[in-house]
């Protein structure tokens, strides 16, 4: 239908294409295609599928992103997250990016839930 969000899975990013043959959802991000890019069978493709699609060159990392988060929280009508900015629910994910993205942190709702190895990013 007109207007609907179109939803494609992430672990076809990772994978560089379908597998079971269907279109390539970067194919379809680069034509402005895709709204949402979901997890699918593999959490973990959507903290990485970003940085898969925009490489070394992280000029474009944050349209990327918003496939897995603004994108998926307007798709869902959830007007007070998928983003930062004043008066909305504050939920962030850090990512380390080397030597590959990995999720180190999460804050839901402003809370810290989530600490990866028990430090914060540069932390020694």
């Amino acid at each position: 239908m007109k207007g609907e969000p179109i939803v494609l899975g992430a672990p076809n990013v990772l994978r560089g294409g379908s597998h079971t043959g269907c279109v390539a959802a970067a194919e379809m991000i680069a034509k402005g295609l895709c709204n949402v890019l979901a997890s699918d069978y593999y959490y973990p493709a959507m903290a990485l599928s970003p940085f898969v699609l925009t490489g070394e060159d992280e000029t474009g990392l944050a349209d990327a992103w918003r496939l897995v988060s603004q994108g998926p929280a307007e798709a869902l009508q959830l007007h007070n997250r998928g983003m930062i900015a004043p008066g909305l629910r504050a939920d962030i994910v850090l990512v380390e990016t080397k030597p590959q993205p990995r999720v180190v942190a999460t804050i839901a709702g402003g809370r810290l839930v989530h600490l990866a190895d028990g430090r914060l990013i540069g932390s020694r």
